[in-house]
Formats: structure tokens, C-alpha cells, sequence
């Protein structure tokens, strides 16, 4: 048998409608590097009821195909992205790339974007750069980016957004590391972007356009908890190495959109955050060792929008609780706290700059990056004196 010199993985979870398309830009994007039979297409799904795995297996293509159906609990997208580096690592394959299943706007030369960085040598790890829209990517803009640069000092813009390419030695030390539930499952994407960074591998940052697919705002309730957990858990396995990162030299990754979406949807999701808010201002009192007026004056009903400033504040004191001060923490628990103030500051900021010009929303983002990274640092100091 030749040896395999580039794999793709599609981790999926009831993707019928999208996986035949995937599967065909996928199957065309390696095409274009090597010999197909020298290329291994991928899906590893949690036992989907729609018959997503069969349609996998049916779609033709010209490279080689594999598909595992995966029914260990918990069932989740990170178990799913691990059985597919496991057998990876089985081929020693050299470079690899993991997609979602449910995009739309995928084409050939996303392939070649992410995996042409790894096989030259020149990055260990490679993240997307996308168009998203400001009501998509609230988990990105306001949690993720912000804790890569704040915790980690790098620049990803996208350290969440699905689609990744690996070097085989990246992909060895992942397996290495312990795996909380939580990674099994959405919090997969930040731990590998930690991961990545923590161990001092080479990365790169690829455009690649608009991304479209599902929306991810209904599953807010499984994804959110889920990353947050995932990222408690990862940074406690590496020291703060936050530096002085230049945020002017961090492309803007999110556009203009004329529409609101989920408007209903999102006020009513706003007003129960702020009651389950106000409910855990005992635990955001101690993470923060003092009384913070302005961020509980927006868990009011009709309260002032949660700033930027005021939600750094939070997230500084809640990410120092969790790895310096009480380490041993239950991570998702304190996921579960943070998150209603994350569906705050998320809902609130959209109500105060949705009609703004799209370069305010950019420097918004940016802004509260540069924040959480100070006050990690500063919190960081604090605890060492």
C-alpha cells in the first residue's frame, strides 16, 4: 500500500444536507496537491440517525476513503477530531486538516490554503482567516480571541473557527495532553489553538473568505459552556505568556450584515442571562474580591450595556480564579457561571453597535482584547508578589 502524504478529517453530527458537497470540495482541493492516491479522506460521526455516514461512503470521489462511526459517550465533535488524529498517527501522515461538515461556502482552494502552510514547513498549525458577519462569532469576538491574546499573547483571529491544518508533531503533542469532557465535545477548536500556542509551534493564519453554514446561535448552550470549560482546563496546563502583541496587525475578520438575526430570540435570551445573572453576582463578587457597580448595573432589566471594559474586569478575575487561585475547580462549573454574562455582553453589545460603522465593531473587539491581556498580566504579577 503507498504511504499517505495528506489527510483531511470531517467530523460530523447529523449532516446530511451538507456532507455530499464538503466531501467533493475536499476530494478536489487534495486532488490539486498529490497524486489522489496518495490522499485520505476522513469522516469520523457521532452514529447520526440521518445517515450522514452513508452518504459519506456513497459520494464518489478520487482519493482514498475512511469512516468511522463513533458511539462512546460523551459523543462530541472533539472526540470525533481525535479518533480522526489517532489514525493519523497510526499512517504517520505528515500534514493534516480537519473541516466541519456543515459548510456551504467551501471550495477546493480552502484545502490548499490550510495545508500548503504545514507541508512547506512553514507552520505547525494553521488557522482560518474569514469574512463573518457581526452577528456570527460571538464565542470568537468576545471570549476566544480575546483569551488568546490575553492568556497566550498571540494574534489568532479565528481560534475557534473549525477549520485547522496540523503538522504531524503538533498532532503527537495533542494526543499527549489530558482530555476533559468538555474537549471531547465543542471546546475541541480552543484547546487545539492553545495547545498549539502553549507548546511553541509554528502558526499561520490563512484566508479564506466568507464562511457560511449553520448558524451557531442555537446551540449557544451547548457550544459556549463547552469552549469556555475546554479553555479553563487547557491554560492550566501552560503558564501566562502574554506579551506585548501588536492588535494593529490583526486583520479584521468580521464585515458588515444589514440584518439583526434572532432579534426576538436574543432580548429574550438577554433578560434571562441578566436573572441568572444577578442570581450569581455572590460568585462574580469573589472571584473579583470587590463590589464592581458597573457590571451589575447591567444585569438590571433595562440595565446600560455590558462594556468592554467592565466584562474584562470578569473574565480576568474569573480565568485567574480558575488556574492560579483554585486550580482543582470544577472547569465546567465555572463555565456555567461565566456564561450568562457572556450572553450579555454579547446581546447588549449587538443592541449598541449593530447600526455602527463596521470599523467601530472591529476596534470594539480589539479593544477588549488589549484590556483582558493587561489585566491577565496584571493579575498574573498580583498573585506572584
Amino acid at each position: 500500500m503507498r504511504n499517505i502524504r495528506v489527510a483531511v478529517g470531517i467530523p460530523t453530527f447529523q449532516e446530511s444536507d451538507s456532507i455530499e458537497n464538503v466531501v467533493r470540495q475536499v476530494d478536489a482541493g487534495l486532488s490539486r496537491l498529490f497524486d489522489p492516491a496518495d490522499c485520505l479522506i476522513v469522516n469520523v460521526d457521532s452514529d447520526s440517525p440521518d445517515g450522514t455516514s452513508e452518504i459519506f461512503l456513497k459520494t464518489p470521489v478520487s482519493c482514498r476513503k475512511e469512516s468511522f462511526v463513533i458511539c462512546e459517550q460523551p459523543r462530541g465533535k472533539g472526540r470525533n477530531v481525535l479518533r480522526f488524529f489517532e489514525r493519523c498517527a497510526e499512517l504517520r501522515i505528515a500534514a493534516l486538516a480537519i473541516v466541519d461538515g456543515d459548510l456551504r461556502s467551501i471550495t477546493p482552494d480552502w484545502i490548499e490554503a490550510l495545508l500548503t502552510p504545514v507541508l512547506k514547513g512553514e507552520a505547525d498549525y494553521v488557522t482560518p482567516l474569514y469574512l463573518r458577519h457581526r452577528f456570527d462569532g460571538s464565542l470568537t469576538n468576545h471570549f476566544a480571541y480575546p483569551m488568546m491574546c490575553g492568556y497566550f499573547g498571540a494574534g489568532l483571529r479565528q481560534p475557534v473557527g473549525g477549520e485547522f491544518a496540523f503538522s504531524a508533531a503538533l498532532i503527537e503533542h495533542v494526543l499527549r495532553q489530558p482530555v476533559e469532557d468538555a474537549v471531547l465535545g465543542y471546546g475541541i477548536d480552543i484547546s487545539l489553538s492553545m495547545h498549539a500556542v502553549g507548546g511553541g509551534f509554528k502558526l499561520a493564519q490563512t484566508r479564506l473568505g466568507r464562511k457560511l453554514h449553520k448558524p451557531s446561535f442555537p446551540k449557544r448552550n451547548l457550544i459556549q459552556p463547552q469552549a469556555i470549560a475546554a479553555a479553563i482546563a487547557t491554560s492550566r496546563l501552560y503558564p501566562i505568556r502574554a506579551a506585548n502583541h501588536d492588535f494593529q496587525g490583526v486583520p479584521d475578520s468580521v464585515d458588515d450584515w444589514p440584518e439583526y438575526k434572532f432579534y426576538d430570540e436574543s432580548q429574550a435570551l438577554l433578560a434571562e442571562s441578566r436573572k441568572r445573572a444577578r442570581e450569581l453576582t455572590p460568585v462574580y463578587r469573589s472571584w473579583l474580591g470587590r463590589e464592581p457597580a458597573k457590571l451589575f448595573s447591567a444585569f438590571e432589566d433595562g440595565g446600560e450595556a455590558l462594556s468592554a471594559d467592565a466584562w474584562t474586569d470578569l473574565v480576568a478575575a474569573c480565568v485567574a480564579h480558575a488556574v492560579w487561585v483554585d486550580p482543582k475547580a470544577a472547569a465546567r462549573s465555572i463555565a456555567d457561571q461565566l456564561q450568562p454574562a457572556l450572553f450579555i455582553r454579547t446581546i447588549t453589545n449587538w443592541n449598541e453597535t449593530w447600526k455602527r460603522p463596521i470599523e467601530e465593531f472591529n476596534a470594539e473587539i480589539n479593544l477588549q482584547s488589549r484590556l483582558l491581556q493587561e489585566k491577565l498580566l496584571a493579575a498574573s504579577r498580583a498573585l506572584r508578589s
